[in-house]
């Protein structure tokens, strides 16, 4: 028989899997770690950053957005040539107080409008991807949680909200858990016989905790032992306290995933790296109100989270990075929305994030690239910047080459200053 690790578990489980199999033991320690932790949020379908981060006083905006461009009275203005959309004003709030900044002109070379492959680039930071059989099929978060967190691993060091372990935390030794909710993350038994539940657990998890570790068994070993782990994590995940009844929030998908991460960070697992995604953004036809309700889940669930944060006192300790695989097209389309571009917008939240700024240059609308907003940041210079100066660890093993630091990590500012945001 053929030796495997937890890593074959997750190429041929699936969601069922990763939450069955994958946890590693849990222990809650923060031994050799600075406690910092690094939450992804992944916009699924390529935002449209024009009417994101919005350049107003180019005069082109309207020229070229003829029937989206937001109107003037509306845009929340954060100085003189840029605004957030209307539905952000949460954001613009966190702006003001210097905990939210934007990143202009994000991409990466070979950029090719393409939904798969820009998501693989970004994930794997490798341009050259070519799948599990390629170059590299490790993420990039994947590959920092096995250089840097291997040694103090346990179930929860790195958690994926949703049911499956995205391309980004894909890992040799540090295997995600993927969560849903606290609430399903448990051995389903028939209701049928709700009395024969705690019998029966009782007998899995001895045929799990017993039997050979020997060599011979390596195979068996390995389940045993994978089981084991995985009704320890079950244990310990319901000991996370409540969600906060002030927070705010919204009911949606993406709220409740913020809820349940603060939640787990709040119970001191030992959580370093999460990854939360939510979709919508491919947004071909009648964009303008489609993409104002996304803005405005985003806006609300960030807000919220960083409010949870604060009241946990855990905000000193998170910076949120916000991305997508690729911008939109500078002209509207014919069917009132916009097509896949190039060069878009990434964001950063946190109270160590130097915010109440914009990194890059404002978009130009007249020097385009076939369309798009050339790429004039690489995105992995992002990564870089969180690697070395959130995170405390050398981005180059991880990241595959060099990349500019940008500055934007910093002490927080003890009063954040409110400056206004003006319609």
């Amino acid at each position: 028989m053929t030796p495997f690790n937890r890593r074959d578990f997750l190429r041929i489980g699936g969601a069922a899997v990763s939450l069955t199999f994958l946890a590693p033991r849990l222990v809650l320690s923060d031994a050799g770690s600075n406690g910092r932790i690094l939450v992804i949020l992944q916009l699924v379908g390529g935002n449209d950053s024009v009417n994101t981060v919005i350049p107003y006083a180019d005069p082109k905006y309207r020229q070229w957005r003829p029937l989206l461009a937001i109107p003037d009275a509306e845009i929340l203005k954060v100085d003189s040539r840029l605004g957030l959309h209307p539905s952000m004003g949460a954001l613009a709030e966190l702006y003001q107080r210097r905990r939210f900044a934007f990143v202009n002109n994000v991409g990466f070379p070979t950029l090719d409008r393409s939904h798969f492959h820009c998501q693989d680039v970004w994930q794997t930071a490798d341009e050259n991807h070519a799948g599990a059989h390629g170059r590299h099929s490790s993420g990039w978060l994947g590959r920092y949680a096995d250089l840097y967190l291997g040694h103090e691993a346990h179930s929860l060091t790195a958690l994926s909200i949703g049911n499956r372990v995205p391309l980004g935390m894909a890992a040799e030794t540090v295997i995600p858990a993927a969560i849903t909710s606290a609430a399903t993350y448990q051995i389903q038994t028939d209701p049928r016989t709700p009395g024969g539940r705690e019998p029966w657990l009782a007998a899995i998890r001895g045929s799990y905790e017993h039997g050979s570790m020997g060599h011979a068994h390596g195979d068996l070993d390995a389940i045993r032992m994978s089981g084991a782990e995985m009704f320890e994590s079950i244990d310990l995940l319901e000991t996370i306290p409540p969600p906060s009844e002030t927070a705010g929030y919204p009911d949606s998908s993406l709220g409740r995933g913020f809820q349940l991460v603060s939640q787990v960070l709040a119970a001191n697992l030992g959580t370093r790296v999460v990854w939360i995604s939510t979709g919508g953004y491919d947004t071909h036809s009648t964009q303008g109100g489609m993409h104002a309700n996304l803005l405005a889940d985003l806006s609300g669930s960030l807000a919220a989270f960083q409010a949870d944060l604060e009241q946990r006192r855990l905000d000193d300790r998170v910076v949120v990075m916000g991305w997508s695989e690729f911008g939109r097209r500078v002209q509207e389309n014919a069917s009132s929305g916009t097509d896949h571009g190039k060069a878009g917008t990434m964001f950063l939240m946190g109270n160590h994030v130097k915010g109440g700024a914009f990194y890059g240059e404002v978009p130009d609308l007249g020097t385009l690239d076939q369309g798009d907003l050339p790429t004039q940041i690489d995105f992995r210079s992002v990564y870089w910047t969180l690697i070395d100066d959130w995170l405390g660890h050398d981005p180059e093993p991880v990241l595959m080459g060099r990349y500019e630091n940008l500055g934007f990590i910093g002490e927080p500012d003890p009063v954040a200053r409110r400056r206004a945001v003006r319609r």
